[in-house]
């Protein structure tokens, strides 16, 4: 029980990062105007971030994922919170955007060793730690947008207080991971690898399928998250009704996850993440058309239970086909995502700019119908090989 209980402080560091990603959707329509920026301009901070999470990806994919897991996360959430400080008291964009990306190399970096980690050390009922993993994730972003908001909105303070959180969040995970740091520093030299190592991965069955799954999947959830309180908050003109729907949308997130963390043993993850993006799509176009904050609340709550089981049921379905490599398997996941999160925040910044961020939202829930459609075809194709 005690064991137990020290490996759960994989947990906080997550939790803390999250949080600190609310933070941010929350503070965009302040940032906005404190930079004199169009949405196209403020997105890039989110591609910026997009950048230094694919670079993470491809240095765990290589690197990180041979050496010991906990010592790198432990180095990159110390480098997280220094950016998160210093981004705090900059008032120049482009050294701003620098920060955001460096940030997210760090931040993106324990995230994906994290998910990896997670598997290693609960290798029993792994679907329902990994369900936690995110639940507890989406549960610590609820709180965000109420600590800017607590902080007065503040700026400096905001980020710098994410950056002291994520600290304190490190030492947690310092003295709970003891037995795993003093680990030799390179776990596995067989993980080491490029292009070879890249071809061997993607020759797996369905690796391609799960990473464009991931990549559609990626456009959703950075919008949705990214402007959420923009769009309520332009509606209604006050900044606690955007910091109320995203929280909303976090809520329901974290039910979904958590919920998932309880089935997934029970049913198929396949036919969980099919029949939920039907219903997500569903309420989130519905979410679209209604015109108070509260009942955008509501309904992103409701998008967002459904959104909940699609990151943990991709991964626990991307670990069965590289159960060798979780570190790799993670890596490429995230890469699909963060992939999703270059090109989303731009294309879609670009559209509220000309005709409305209602219309940017309307027109980003296109990318359910692909999720929807490879999640089948990879239904119909476990549903065969069980038969043959």
């Amino acid at each position: 029980m005690r064991n137990t209980l020290k490996k759960l402080s994989i947990y906080p560091p997550i939790m803390m990062l999250s949080m600190y990603s609310a933070v941010l959707s929350y503070l965009i329509p302040q940032i906005k105007e404190m930079f004199s920026m169009t949405y196209a301009q403020v997105s890039v901070i989110s591609t910026m971030q997009s950048v230094g999470g694919l670079l993470a990806q491809v240095v765990c994919f290589g690197v990180f994922s041979a050496l010991n897991k906990s010592r790198i996360i432990l180095f990159s959430l110390i480098g997280a919170a220094v950016c998160l400080v210093l981004i705090g008291f900059n008032r120049v964009v482009f050294i701003m955007y620098a920060l955001f990306l460096i940030r997210a190399f760090f931040g993106l970096s324990a995230n994906s060793l994290s998910n990896a980690m997670v598997v290693d050390i609960f290798p029993k009922r792994t679907e329902f730690f990994v369900g936690l993993y995110h639940a507890l994730a989406a549960g610590a972003a609820i709180v965000g947008p109420y600590l800017a908001l607590a902080l007065g909105n503040d700026f400096t303070l905001s980020f710098a207080a994410s950056g002291a959180i994520i600290a304190a969040s490190a030492v947690v995970y310092w003295f709970g991971m003891k037995d795993e740091r003093a680990k030799p520093l390179v776990a596995n030299r067989a993980n080491f690898g490029g292009i070879g190592k890249l071809i061997r991965i993607f020759k797996r069955k369905n690796m391609v399928l799960y990473l464009l799954i991931s990549f559609f999947s990626g456009f959703v959830f950075h919008i949705t998250i990214l402007f959420m309180s923009s769009y309520t908050s332009e509606i209604s003109g006050l900044a606690s009704d955007g910091a109320f729907a995203l929280s909303m949308l976090l809520a329901g997130i974290f039910v979904g996850s958590l919920l998932y963390s309880f089935v997934a043993h029970r049913i198929s993850t396949l036919k969980i993440i099919i029949v939920s993006n039907i219903i997500a799509l569903g309420l989130f176009i519905v979410m679209v058309f209604v015109g108070s904050p509260l009942m955008i609340g509501i309904f992103a709550a409701l998008g967002g239970l459904f959104i909940g089981p699609v990151m943990p049921g991709l991964f626990v379905q991307v670990v069965k086909v590289v159960p060798d490599d979780t570190g790799t398997g993670s890596a490429v996941l995230l890469f699909g995502m963060l992939l999703a999160g270059v090109l989303a925040p731009p294309i879609i910044g670009a559209i509220a700019d000309a005709v409305g961020m209602r219309m940017a939202i309307l027109v980003s829930l296109v990318t359910f119908v692909p999720v929807i459609a490879l999640a089948v075809v990879l239904y119909k194709r476990s549903r065969n090989a069980v038969s043959a």
